[in-house]
């Protein structure tokens, strides 16, 4: 299952972050995104990986609660469950005056696109998993 999760979350991560640019289009400020994902690399990522599996197994607990069967259904699920957590996040953050915080400045400065960029990668990691063809059990 680690396994899984931390070649999904590399895959996503690459893909969406590195090649096709995402969070610098969502969120307009690509020095913000530069500095988190190129300039902090090395501790952006582990952050990202850490709090990317609290995302998804929160999510996986609500799955779970509600016994979400089809699989379009727990997609959402996903989505909604990191749209709470994010939406959580952004508000706590914003309200903080640490200008030192990289995630006060983030959602300080991109607002909901930040929300919208997590729900994405999220969603993505997600779907990434439960197609990559090692075990689930």
């Amino acid at each position: 299952m680690i396994i899984n999760y931390t070649l999904s979350f590399a895959f996503t991560l690459v893909i969406l972050t590195y090649l096709l640019r995402v969070p610098h289009i969502l969120s307009g400020h690509p020095q913000l995104v530069n500095e988190y994902y190129i300039k902090n690399f090395s501790t952006s990522i582990p952050t990202d990986w850490i709090l990317c599996l609290v995302y998804l197994w929160v999510a996986n607990k609500v799955i779970t609660y509600f016994n979400v069967k089809n699989m379009h259904n727990k997609v959402l699920m996903v989505t909604l469950t990191t749209l709470v957590i994010s939406v959580l996040a952004m508000l706590y953050f914003k309200s903080q005056g640490n200008p030192s915080n990289f995630f006060t400045r983030w959602f300080k400065t991109v607002g909901f696109a930040g929300v919208v960029y997590d729900m994405f990668l999220l969603t993505t990691i997600y779907l990434v998993q439960q197609v990559l063809p090692i075990s689930q059990n």
